[in-house]
């Protein structure tokens, strides 16, 4: 006989607001990856650089509020892509600065704002008390659920076996991407 969960309000309320994020990121980054032939977290990175060309990844990680390794990983895919490039920053042979393709740009200019902003703004109009409870909250709870090892790699990103899968499927219908 399976074991039956007391039901809590505050545990429902809790788990429905995770499936509301997830069920629109997943709506979300279906219509953005059908469309523009990127993902989510790709068209976030891809906004973000329109908003601050010839910025630096240490840069980008900050302006992204995620890690170095994800947000070079989503790079990578984009300048393989043709969309964005890395280049020498001319005031700094040692820094590598990232900028929009015109292709980059031709995405950024038609696309909507991303679910990663949403959140984002969404999280700003919090009081700072309930930022600070709903950031420790999460913290608590991940780590209760066996999380707090997983990488925070960037929202709706998939992973590079997901990738490759996407590309190919996308390649089997004989279109790349959209816009280009």
């Amino acid at each position: 006989m399976p074991h039956r969960r007391r039901r809590s309000p505050d545990l429902t309320r809790a788990l429905d607001g995770l499936r509301r994020i997830v069920r629109a990121g997943r709506g979300y980054t279906h219509a953005v990856e059908t469309r523009y032939g990127v993902s989510s977290a790709q068209l976030f990175v891809l906004q973000t650089l329109a908003q601050s060309p010839g910025i630096s990844i240490k840069d980008l990680v900050a302006l992204t509020l995620t890690t170095n390794s994800s947000v070079s990983e989503v790079v990578g895919r984009l300048v393989d892509s043709g969309l964005v490039t890395r280049d020498t920053a001319a005031d700094d042979r040692r820094r590598k600065v990232l900028t929009l393709t015109e292709g980059g740009r031709e995405i950024v200019r038609h696309s909507p704002r991303t679910i990663q902003q949403e959140l984002i703004d969404g999280f700003t109009e919090l009081t700072p008390a309930s930022q600070r409870s709903l950031a420790g909250c999460l913290e608590e709870w991940c780590k209760a659920s066996g999380f707090a090892d997983v990488p925070p790699t960037m929202l709706f990103e998939p992973s590079k076996a997901e990738a490759a899968q996407r590309k190919q499927k996308r390649r089997a219908k004989g279109h790349a991407s959209p816009l280009r």
